[in-house]
């Protein structure tokens, strides 16, 4: 009995030290989060005061990026209708209250030490800013009845439209993709049968399917779609799943999917409504086939036979039947190339970056009576109710 109370003194103490330990850190953390900015200068501050300018500020971290990919702390966006300046640091302005809206980003819980803001302007916008699944979504919603007016995430419902990347028309350079409703110019495949480049390329391609991830276990039970495909055709699994590696970020591992593979799977973790991750925009970029697996409508994302779609296959063996099938007719997988004429993949150069975000600072500026007309009853149901499944419609 002496020996287990002096266990559980040990233990306790650990506890209590790893604790104070954890908070320590946050404090730092939060700490270097929120050192004031420098003065704000004159033109721009009276630009803020008479509501000519609007500031938004992201609450907490895009992960372990407290910038959001943007380049610096504060950053003045060139937006085309409207001036926004967007800034990580809460002490941008004398008070949280002052700012025109504040990004909350929801897949990880908020820390214990800035869990919400303490007050709220009636004229403030809250966002709801997501781009991970429901299915890798960790942060409490239930809480946050009555909370966010706006809604900033990769879903085509959504307030703003946040996606991975952008389709572009070559001619006009608009954004014609993703959206609710996309007009895709009929395919004319026609040029790609006697486009010599694109033949040759082809031709040297020496094997056929290459899929590169880390997470094995995940909710679309993509790793047993691939093993089953497997039974079929030689297919490359590079990383944490396969006997491949490829390091991420390498660009040697990229031009591999331009030079020696036909297809590459862009299969989703999650089957989720209009969720479509990077991966699918970097096959496209490449001298490659996308195979889709996941639960948008891909027709308004990308052009139309610019990609396979799994989920229009029956089953697993007419699926392979038909990879193998373009892989013996190059002149029909070729066909797949057609739209390459007509539109590009934004790569987030040029601004795009800041896209969602001068949509919201236009959006507050040119409809400012939303604050008070627009909230999310139940934000948790928006996100959640009846958006993702664990089946596809093929059968595997």
């Amino acid at each position: 009995m002496h020996i287990n109370k002096r266990v559980f003194k040990l233990a306790l103490k650990i506890i209590c030290s790893f604790t104070v330990f954890l908070l320590l850190i946050s404090a730092v953390l939060f700490t270097q989060q929120n050192v004031p900015s420098t003065p704000i200068d004159g033109k721009i501050l009276r630009a803020i005061m008479s509501k000519k300018t609007s500031v938004i500020l992201f609450w907490n971290g895009f992960f372990r990026d407290s910038r959001w990919t943007l380049p610096v702390d504060t950053l003045h966006a060139k937006c085309p209708n409207a001036n926004c300046i967007i800034t990580n640091q809460v002490h941008y302005l004398s008070s949280v209250e002052d700012y025109a809206a504040i990004i909350f980003h929801t897949a990880r819980s908020f820390s214990l030490l800035k869990s919400r803001p303490r007050q709220r302007a009636a004229h403030q916008f809250y966002v709801f800013a997501q781009l991970e699944s429901p299915e890798h979504t960790w942060h409490n919603l239930n809480a946050e009845r009555n909370f966010y007016n706006l809604t900033m995430t990769y879903r085509l419902d959504s307030d703003i439209v946040w996606s991975y990347n952008v389709m572009r028309a070559k001619e006009t350079e608009e954004i014609v993709a993703p959206r609710a409703q996309v007009m895709w110019r009929n395919a004319d495949t026609s040029w790609t049968q006697n486009n010599t480049d694109l033949l040759l390329s082809i031709g040297r391609k020496k094997k056929l399917a290459a899929w590169f991830v880390s997470n094995c276990k995940v909710p679309s039970r993509r790793e047993k779609l691939v093993k089953q495909l497997q039974a079929h055709l030689p297919v490359d699994v590079y990383g944490k799943c396969g006997n491949l590696s490829c390091a991420r970020f390498d660009n040697a591992c990229d031009e591999l999917l331009d030079t020696d593979y036909k297809f590459y799977f862009s299969f989703e973790n999650s089957i989720c409504l209009d969720y479509v991750t990077e991966k699918f925009y970097n096959a496209l970029r490449r001298q490659i086939v996308p195979v889709v697996f996941g639960g948008a409508n891909y027709t308004l994302f990308a052009p139309p036979h610019s990609y396979i779609d799994v989920q229009d296959f029956k089953n697993v063996s007419s699926l392979a039947n038909y990879l193998k099938y373009l892989d013996g007719n190059p002149l029909e997988y070729a066909k797949y190339f057609w739209w390459r004429r007509y539109y590009t993949v934004d790569t987030f150069k040029g601004g795009l970056q800041t896209l969602p975000y001068c949509e919201l600072c236009q959006r507050i500026q040119t409809h400012p009576a939303v604050r008070q007309t627009q909230i999310y009853e139940d934000i948790n149901a928006f996100w959640n109710e009846n958006i993702c499944t664990t089946k596809g419609r093929i059968e595997f």
